[in-house]
């Protein structure tokens, strides 16, 4: 795992971008140096790794020849080798909400559960900042010179007059207040006996035993239907299975999509391409891995064929695995 990490961050550094198959894209991106005047800042060049998630990118081919070439392993396991590290990541990340990719930084779920990248702060890439570091001046001390004046007795006789006029807006505020209180315990009071009387005088309705029976038996009718519709369904269920299985029994040939080592994903790959219209399944295991199938074939030649089409319509990665069970 951190030999791949190591590949993959040369790879990036390298190439500036990266794409792994439905998980999604790491590249570089350079920030201009900015001086900000107003809080007298200075922010220097800055180049930092960035990962935006996508489901729907496919490896790229010179990511596929650089590993193959730098572990020394052929394509098709190199691509296995790129797909078991995507597994890897995506569920230990969804298990502890984040996940450290050593010497490169780490991914984890922030607060609106979306996947984020934080580079490492001891990876230095930032190259054109000629090692300019950030830097804030701090400004000026300013002296207030307060000049303290003499009140006059004019100025006196007015605060008089102010503190008079605010004692009378004082009390006329607490009369008012007053009024107001009396009249919303009136009105308080009023409901109050009113909702009295209506408890006195209104009587609940009583249920007769016969309206009580209807509405149990009612109840039990629907509780027998629920019951028999899910034992059919799951007869149903159990058939299809059964017919599916026997006509999977033939297949030898499989168009592989993707390959995980947790069952859960591969179920929920199968089914994300089968609303895309593939007839697609799992077609077994390859190296510990579960194989998810765009199709299966018994016949070699039809699989090639199809395969040549898959690659160039949906996957240009897709391969053909053959299970000899």
């Amino acid at each position: 795992m951190e030999l791949f990490i190591e590949k993959l961050k040369e790879y990036i550094v390298s190439n500036l971008s990266v794409n792994l198959n439905n998980f999604g894209n790491f590249k570089m991106e350079l920030t201009n140096a900015e001086i900000k005047p107003i809080i007298h800042e200075f922010f220097p060049p800055e180049t930092k790794i960035t990962f935006i998630p996508n489901n729907d990118c496919n490896t790229d081919e010179n990511f596929i020849v650089f590993i193959s070439q730098q572990l020394n392993i052929s394509k098709d396991d190199a691509i296995l080798k790129i797909n078991d590290f995507i597994n890897t990541t995506k569920e230990k990340t969804e298990q502890n909400r984040s996940l450290e990719l050593k010497n490169l930084g780490i991914l984890k779920y922030d607060n609106n559960n979306n996947l984020i990248f934080e580079q490492d702060e001891n990876l230095k890439l930032d190259i054109l900042s000629f090692g300019l570091p950030e830097f804030k001046l701090e400004q000026p001390k300013t002296e207030k010179k307060i000049n303290i004046e003499k009140t006059s007795t004019s100025k006196k006789t007015r605060k008089k007059k102010d503190t008079n006029l605010i004692r009378k807006r004082r009390r006329k505020n607490q009369i008012t207040a007053f009024i107001i209180f009396l009249l919303i315990f009136a009105g308080a009071t009023t409901l109050y006996y009113i909702d009295i009387d209506k408890l006195i005088y209104e009587k609940p309705a009583k249920k007769t035993a016969k309206l009580i029976e209807e509405e149990i038996t009612e109840v039990i009718d629907e509780e027998v239907t629920k019951e028999t519709t899910i034992v059919e369904t799951s007869k149903e269920e159990i058939k299809e299975k059964i017919t599916e299985v026997k006509e999977n029994e033939n297949l030898k040939y499989f168009i592989v999509a993707d390959c995980f080592r947790n069952i859960n994903y591969a179920e929920q790959r199968v089914k994300d391409l089968q609303k895309k219209g593939h007839q697609a399944l799992i077609g077994g295991k390859s190296k510990g891995l579960n194989v998810v199938a765009y199709s299966g074939y018994s016949d070699k030649q039809t699989a090639e064929k199809e395969l040549e089409k898959i690659r160039k319509t949906e996957n240009r990665n897709a391969w053909l695995f053959e299970n000899n069970k």
